[in-house]
């Protein structure tokens, strides 16, 4: 397996050095397009790649299988970014400074490979721009990387889109939480006290393995809010977008309820950005995340979402307080 994945990569090496040196010159690229590349990546990072088509009039997504465009937007002088499966993919791309990199895992940490593991410490001796949003990478990395780049481009032909709604009561409003949480710093308990408590109704999907490390939480918290919240195993995505429209919020992890600090950097929250926020946007919902996650927030307003910040909470009495803060 480890063979095939090296083998691959010098195959990779030899087409980029080949339409370098023979094909550059016939590459037909539109300036005023912004490229999403995507690279060995896992079927979900494709929905970083549909809500900016969604909301931006002038990003194009190219997947590698498209060999000839893909290579074509890498030499590009546009502006551009490329979604990589782990760190160990950055190996073939190294030679171009102007690219930002979206980093869906890491290879060291998962006990995969020794020999990829340091390809992919090589890698980041070279990389510049990345956009990271998985712990592993700031603390394993943290020394090797620049501050984390944010991919929001200035000159996005955004979409006009305005969104003006009002809920009648707590009770009717319906809130879904989507992926992994685990009570600490991916935590949700937060959103749970302060919208249950109120009688909303909250979905959480997570994986089995998710609900079985923190079973003993779940349990407590079902206990604490009998028929206002569920756990529920994860369906398929295209299912799930098809039940987006039953809900009202979305909710992106915040911190724990008791605001303890687990060391993370700074960069972290402020680079980071949930692969959820963009299902959250297919049906428009109202977003729920903290105001550390600067890039989260900037991404939701750039979409034309309504954002409710959790430090925000204690100044919300009842609905109507509700409905003016997210429509002010």
């Amino acid at each position: 397996m480890v063979i095939k994945g090296v083998l691959n990569k010098l195959r990779l090496f030899l087409d980029i050095l080949y339409f370098k040196v023979f094909k550059r010159k016939y590459s037909n690229i539109n300036k005023n397009l912004i490229y999403i590349l995507t690279f060995n990546t896992k079927s979900r990072l494709n929905v970083i790649c549909e809500y900016y088509k969604k909301k931006y009039d002038n990003v194009v997504t190219i997947d590698f299988e498209e060999k000839k465009k893909f290579l074509q937007a890498t030499f590009s002088k546009n502006e551009k970014v490329l979604l990589v499966k782990d760190g160990s993919d950055l190996i073939n791309f190294i030679f171009f400074p102007d690219l930002t990199f979206d980093i869906y895992d890491t290879i060291k940490g998962n006990n995969n490979s020794f020999f990829l593991e340091k390809i992919e410490q090589f890698s980041f001796l070279f990389i510049k721009k990345i956009i990271h949003r998985d712990l592993r990478i700031t603390k394993l990395y943290k020394n090797k990387i620049t501050r984390p780049r944010i991919f929001i481009p200035d000159n996005a032909q955004k979409k006009d889109i305005k969104l003006q709604r009002t809920y009648s009561s707590f009770e009717n409003i319906k809130i879904l939480s989507i992926g992994w949480i685990d009570f600490k710093d991916v935590s949700i308990e937060k959103s749970i006290n302060f919208f249950c408590s109120r009688g909303a109704k909250i979905d959480v999907f997570i994986s089995p393995s998710n609900k079985k490390i923190y079973s003993s939480r779940i349990e407590y918290i079902l206990k604490k809010y009998p028929h206002l919240i569920t756990f529920k195993n994860f369906v398929k995505r295209n299912e799930l977008l098809k039940m987006m429209n039953l809900y009202d919020f979305g909710i992106c992890p915040h911190d724990s309820i008791d605001n303890k600090s687990f060391k993370i950097e700074k960069d972290y929250y402020e680079s980071c950005g949930s692969t959820r926020l963009s299902d959250y946007s297919f049906s428009d919902l109202d977003i729920i995340l903290s105001k550390k996650y600067k890039f989260q927030h900037k991404l939701a307003k750039s979409l034309g979402l309504r954002v409710l910040l959790t430090e925000n909470y204690n100044t919300i009495k009842d609905v109507q307080d509700l409905n003016k803060y997210l429509n002010k």
